[in-house]
């Protein structure tokens, strides 16, 4: 019985889990479907996951060069771990290099943003 009881409570874990990071999943999925092979990204945060979901090379954090990379199209903010202060500093001084073409919630109502991809404006 005991046996039982922990298998059926670690399979509703596992399924209560299964959505937690679903924005990091579709942000990956958008950024396969809208870079080239060649192009990238930039995610200091949850960088291994998106670079799984999107099969696309992540550049790292290097904000400040990445606007005169051409190879680079998007910076990525997430709230799922830590960002560099350096990267959400320049992003805020500099708003008019960076457009919101993407936002995904953490809730319902869809009123708390938890990942944002920015494309890079030259």
């Amino acid at each position: 019985f005991g046996s039982y009881h922990n298998l059926a409570r670690a399979d509703e874990l596992i399924e209560n889990k299964a959505e937690s990071f679903i924005q990091v999943k579709q942000a990956g999925e958008f950024l396969e479907k809208n870079l080239g092979k060649d192009e990238g990204y930039l995610s200091p945060g949850t960088s291994a996951e998106m670079q799984y979901h999107s099969s696309r090379k992540n550049f790292g954090s290097d904000i400040v060069n990445a606007v005169s990379n051409p190879k680079i199209k998007y910076a990525v903010v997430s709230g799922f771990n830590p960002m560099p202060e350096q990267y959400t500093k320049f992003l805020q001084e500099n708003q008019n290099k960076f457009k919101p073409v993407q936002v995904y919630f953490i809730d319902k109502e869809q009123k708390q943003p938890i990942l944002i991809i920015f494309e890079i404006v030259r």
